[in-house]
């Protein structure tokens, strides 16, 4: 009997011990169930919030897909409507070819380009002190070019073909 006096006492101590520590652990379990919880709504209200967004992100991608497609097809349709000139003759080039299919007003521009590449200016306003251009008529500088392209062929010294001066 005193054996059983001695287990029953052993377990009125573990029985008090077991509530004693589920009462401890009952206050952070309450907690981390909580936070639990808490984590649970912040992961399904983002989990919401990235669905919308990509949504979003998909509609703008489409739309903006399907503008360049409209942009494409109409930067096509203008460039087939153009006239075509014929490939010019000589050298298969780049330039060539880009020259082949220029609308009208560009074709102006480049060769204004061209020309202006080729010009040589003479300002008559020096700002130095000596001025040689002062007393010069226009067609004496052109004269004088000539002379001097002349000049230079005597010398042997090769010049551009299709070098002139016309006008000043």
């Amino acid at each position: 009997m005193a054996i059983l006096l001695i287990e029953a006492k052993k377990n009125l101590d573990t029985a008090n011990l077991i509530e004693k520590v589920s009462a401890l652990i009952q206050g952070p379990l309450a907690q981390l169930e909580e936070k639990a919880t808490r984590i649970e709504e912040a992961t399904a209200s983002h989990k919401e919030a990235l669905e919308n967004a990509t949504k979003e992100l998909h509609g703008t991608l489409s739309s903006t897909s399907e503008n360049i497609k409209k942009a494409i097809l109409n930067v096509t349709k203008v460039s087939q409507d153009m006239p075509k000139a014929t490939q010019p003759e000589g050298m298969h080039t780049y330039v060539n070819a880009v020259k082949t299919n220029v609308p009208p007003p560009l074709t102006r521009l480049l060769a204004r380009g061209e020309a202006q590449a080729r010009q040589i200016l003479l300002d008559r306003h020096l700002y130095g002190e000596i001025d040689t251009l002062r007393g010069l008529t226009e067609a004496e500088p052109v004269a004088k070019a000539k002379l001097t392209l002349e000049l230079i062929e005597k010398d042997g010294l090769t010049i551009p073909q299709g070098l002139t001066f016309q006008s000043a």
